[in-house]
């Protein structure tokens, strides 16, 4: 049976990271204190890593970001010329290849590379978008597109689509995925309330509203 990404492992990780977390109070939040105090990797620029040790991040296959353990740490490589918006996006991708313990021996594996990169960028739009908080933001009759995301979420617009993408494609979530669910919006709310103030709820009963029932007194 062919092996598919493990998108709860994914979910459930971020959704931990996002509860427990310090540096997470509203988005967009600063990804660089977060995985400096909050994970046991290192962040090292491309260009620190070349004029420090002569390594030539380039050459390994990445023009964004990459993980690599080197003299016993933890380096988390990257691009310093990306806008902030893709930067966050690419280092949370691949933290998400350290927190989710991905084999790199299995890195020269079509299918395991794939699952593999499929299973980080859901990490890392549910860290930089939780569903949960889309899902709310929809409750409320406000349209999720790209420039809804781009703007609250400081994310890029490739990242917008692939989070559009995601919700589109993977609507069934098991009750363990959405244990966290009311965590979330709980500890989110003001950030909810920002960006999707709630609208008038023009759900309840006439009955109910103390003008209707002065004008019942008129008949």
């Amino acid at each position: 049976m062919e092996q598919q990404p493990d998108f709860k492992k994914a979910y459930l990780l971020a959704n931990e990271m996002l509860i427990a977390s310090r540096y997470i109070k509203s988005f967009p939040f600063n990804v660089d204190k977060f995985i400096q105090n909050e994970t046991d990797l290192t962040l090292c620029s491309y260009k620190k890593a070349y004029e420090k040790i002569g390594l030539d991040c380039y050459a390994l296959g990445s023009h964004s970001a990459l993980f690599a353990k080197l003299g016993g740490k933890n380096i988390l490589f990257f691009n310093q010329d990306d806008t902030l918006a893709r930067d966050s996006f690419n280092k949370l991708h691949e933290t998400g290849h350290f927190l989710l313990v991905h084999n790199e021996s299995d890195s020269d594996v079509d299918v395991s590379y794939s699952n593999m990169e499929v299973e980080t960028n859901w990490f890392a739009a549910q860290m930089l978008m939780p569903l949960q908080i889309l899902q709310e933001v929809q409750k409320r009759f406000y349209k999720i597109d790209e420039e809804f995301l781009m703007k609250y979420f400081g994310v890029s617009e490739s990242a917008a689509k692939l989070r559009l993408k995601t919700m589109r494609g993977r609507l069934f979530l098991t009750q363990e995925e959405k244990m966290f669910d009311d965590i979330i919006l709980q500890k989110f709310s003001a950030f909810i309330d920002q960006i999707a103030p709630k609208k008038l709820d023009y759900s309840y009963s006439c009955w109910d509203d103390p003008i209707q029932k002065e004008r019942d007194t008129w008949q």
